[in-house]
């Protein structure tokens, strides 16, 4: 894992990452216990994209507030992920507030 970098792709943000990361585990002392519980505490979620979605702004406000999002916001998110920007902005300005009064959803 950290000797033969030749299939490496240099500037690639994988590759930045990576070094990165391997960088501050060899330079610093960190406990392998501590590293793999705090790995074993990672969550991943795999979001897919139509051809006109924007990755950036998608990440952004997925990121924006630290918060997690609440039981109704993913299904709003789900009954809308199937339509496009114009549609879901439309229905979003159209239902969201009405959704969110909706106590199950809250």
């Amino acid at each position: 894992m950290f000797g033969d970098e030749s299939d490496f792709v240099d500037g690639s943000n994988v590759t930045s990452n990576f070094r990165y990361f391997r960088d501050r585990i060899l330079n610093e002392n960190i406990d392998i216990d501590d590293l793999y519980d705090a790995i074993s505490r990672l969550q991943t979620i795999d979001i897919f994209l139509e051809k006109d979605d924007d990755p950036q702004l998608i990440f952004e406000s997925l990121n924006s507030t630290g918060l997690e999002l609440e039981e109704g916001d993913k299904i709003r998110n789900f009954i809308l992920m199937g339509l496009s920007s114009e549609l879901q902005e439309k229905y979003y300005e159209a239902f969201g507030t009405k959704l969110r009064k909706i106590p199950i959803l809250r």
